[in-house]
C-alpha cells in the first residue's frame, strides 16, 4: 500500500531506534525494581512474579503482528489514506481526540503509515479480550505504542488504557501462576508428608530394634550366652589352634 523514498525510511527507522532506546530504559527501571524486590522478604511472591513479567514489556515481540490486510482496498479519511476496515476507528479518533498526528514533525507519507499502524492497534485492542491476549500480542501493542508516542502522537488516551490492560493482563496471570504453584506445593506436600511418614515408621521400628538390644545387653542372658560371652573374653587374644600340640 505504501512504497517510501530512502529518506522517509529512515525517518521510519529513527522512530523505530527511538523506540529501541526508550525499551532500553524500561528495562533499566524495571532492573532496579526488581532489586527492591529481591531485598524483600520472601512471602511478596506475587511481587517478585510482577517483576518479571513487567520486564518482559522491555522485550521485543517473537512476531509483529498483522494489523491490516495488505491487499485490501484503501479510502480517504480526512486526508489520510487508510484501508477500508480501519476507516471507522480513525473517523472515530477524529471526533473525540482531533487529529493526533498534528504536531508531529514527520513527512506526510510517514505520518500516514504511522495512523494506520495506530489505527491497528487500536482495532486489535478492540477486537481482543483481556482473557485472549497473548503476551506476545501485548508486546506488539507496547511496540508500536510506544514508537508513536515517540515520534510525536499526541496518544496519551492510548497509553493509559495500554496500561490498565497491562495490570488486567498482569492479573489474570498472576492469578493463574498463583494457582498453578499452589497446586504444585499441594502435590509437593502429599508426597513428601507421605515419604516423612513412612521413614518415621521405619524410624520407629529400627529405635524399638534398637531399645530391644540395648536391654539384652545390660539385662538378663541366659546361661548359653553367658558361656559364649565369657568364652569370648577369655580367648579373643589366643591362637585358635592354642593347646592342640606342643610346639618345640
Amino acid at each position: 500500500m505504501y512504497s517510501f523514498s530512502d529518506a522517509e525510511q529512515k525517518e521510519l527507522k529513527d522512530v523505530l531506534m527511538t523506540e529501541e532506546q526508550e525499551e532500553s530504559s524500561d528495562e533499566e527501571n524495571s532492573s532496579e525494581s526488581s532489586d527492591e524486590l529481591d531485598s524483600l522478604d520472601d512471602s511478596l511472591f506475587l511481587d517478585k512474579a510482577y517483576t518479571d513479567l513487567r520486564q518482559k514489556l522491555g522485550s521485543r515481540p517473537k512476531q509483529l503482528i498483522d494489523l491490516w490486510n495488505k491487499e485490501e482496498q484503501v479510502v480517504n479519511v480526512r486526508d489520510y489514506l487508510v484501508p477500508q476496515s480501519l476507516a471507522p476507528i480513525l473517523e472515530s479518533l477524529f471526533e473525540k481526540y482531533g487529529d493526533v498526528g498534528a504536531e508531529t514533525n514527520l513527512s506526510p507519507r510517514v505520518k500516514m503509515y504511522l495512523i494506520v499502524i495506530l489505527c491497528g492497534t487500536i482495532d486489535s485492542m478492540c477486537c481482543t479480550r483481556i482473557l485472549d491476549i497473548t503476551e506476545d500480542k501485548l508486546l506488539n501493542w507496547w511496540q508500536y505504542s510506544t514508537a508513536l508516542e515517540s515520534a510525536g502522537f499526541k496518544i496519551q488516551f492510548v497509553h493509559d488504557q495500554r496500561t490498565r490492560v497491562t495490570e488486567a493482563y498482569f492479573g489474570l496471570r498472576l492469578r493463574k501462576l498463583e494457582d498453578d504453584t499452589l497446586q504444585e506445593l499441594e502435590i509437593d506436600i502429599t508426597k513428601y508428608d507421605a515419604e516423612v511418614k513412612e521413614m518415621t515408621t521405619k524410624l520407629e521400628r529400627i529405635t524399638d530394634r534398637h531399645k530391644r538390644i540395648t536391654s539384652e545387653k545390660y539385662g538378663k542372658r541366659s546361661s548359653l550366652i553367658k558361656d559364649c560371652l565369657r568364652m569370648a573374653a577369655k580367648l579373643k587374644w589366643k591362637k585358635a589352634g592354642a593347646g592342640l600340640i606342643k610346639l618345640s
